[in-house]
């Protein structure tokens, strides 16, 4: 599968190059020069093969992912905690510097 996204990598860049149809004035649509569809489809097809690239033929770091560890949770890491509506509300912290009164509280007038 490498073989064929290296291929179409290749085809890509040799036809990026659209030499072709620099001396043609036609508009698509009646507004879009020829050059500049052609230079869309080729960024189409770019994301194509990129996203062929990813899902086919990159390769796994198998490294990188986790050994199931046993005796650990079945539904997964970071099921045992606490939801966010059950947690305590902390106290407001409070700065002693600044606990009431005037901020320049002592500053010269």
């Amino acid at each position: 599968m490498k073989i064929l996204v290296w291929s179409l990598v290749a085809l890509l860049v040799v036809l990026h190059q659209d030499v072709w149809f620099w001396g043609d004035d036609r508009l698509i649509f009646g507004f879009m020069p020829i050059t500049l569809l052609y230079q869309a489809c080729i960024s189409l097809g770019a994301s194509l093969v990129w996203l062929l690239a990813v899902n086919v033929a990159w390769p796994v770091d198998e490294e990188l992912i986790p050994d199931p560890v046993p005796g650990a949770d079945p539904k997964g890491p970071g099921t045992d905690r606490v939801p966010v509506s059950e947690r305590p509300i902390p106290k407001e912290k409070i700065n002693p510097r600044h606990a009431g009164g005037d901020d320049m509280q002592g500053a010269p007038a």
